[in-house]
């Protein structure tokens, strides 16, 4: 095959390095303040439907992500706790059990021991976690699912989410069990809807406005995935293109 002549090779470069690095037609505008917003000729039941749809450019919907979220860190923040106290009572149970044993070395004992606490941590972990992931998540999904089914956010909803989740959650107990269930998690979405409450007028700002920079924040992270994946592409082609304008034969 012939070689490409010097010219051409400095055309083709210099072309390269003139052009935007960024294609304006690949980074279209994005409203950010109204990408979220629902269209209030929907029902209750089509909202909530639409939850379990992709939304826009989002395999996910934000609400949905935003009960994921609750139930990792519920689950690991209630399993850590969790098997840190199991762990713990293990050690000294161990201890107390086994004063007048005779091992045959301290190394089986420490084996022995450590046998103990890590099966006693994973055991309160995922007791705890669980327990505590189902109260939080159950807690959070009811709050998101009368937001959207009424379309507007409001801090009373957090009452009645701790009500369905401490009935729910007191259920084998029968009627009175989840009577009281369902008044100390009325009573736990009202200190919750307090202290949030007393954050919003603190902070100057609204649960409208709280969700909207929850939004944003996500917005904006998908455009820097978008960015960066754009920009290793680019980098890839531009490898490519030099490694063809070095080689001495096309």
């Amino acid at each position: 095959m012939a070689k490409l002549p010097r010219t051409c090779r400095y055309l083709a470069f210099s072309s390269w390095l003139l052009s935007p690095k960024v294609n304006v037609w690949d980074n279209p505008e994005i409203d950010k303040e109204g990408i979220y917003k629902v269209d209030e000729n929907l029902t209750g039941f089509q909202r909530l439907r639409n939850l379990l749809r992709p939304y826009r450019d989002h395999p996910v919907h934000p609400d949905l992500l935003q009960v994921l979220h609750t139930f990792l860190t519920s689950f690991l923040i209630g399993g850590i706790s969790g098997g840190i106290k199991s762990s713990r009572n293990a050690f000294i149970q161990f201890i107390e059990n086994n004063e007048a044993t005779q091992f045959l070395n301290h190394i089986d004992a420490k084996r022995q021991l450590n046998d103990k606490m890590f099966m006693s941590f994973m055991k309160g972990f995922m007791k705890l976690g669980s327990r505590v992931s189902f109260f939080c998540t159950t807690f959070v999904t009811t709050y998101v699912i009368l937001t959207t089914y009424q379309n507007r956010d409001c801090l009373w909803f957090y009452p009645v989410g701790g009500m369905v989740t401490g009935a729910i959650y007191k259920f084998p107990l029968g009627p009175k069990g989840m009577f009281s269930g369902a008044f100390f998690g009325g009573m736990f979405g009202s200190v919750y809807t307090g202290m949030k409450y007393f954050l919003l007028r603190l902070s100057h700002i609204s649960e409208e406005e709280l969700r909207g920079v929850r939004y944003g924040l996500i917005e904006s992270k998908n455009e820097a995935v978008h960015q960066s994946q754009k920009r290793l592409m680019f980098n890839k082609e531009r490898e490519a293109l030099e490694e063809i304008l070095k080689s001495p034969k096309l």
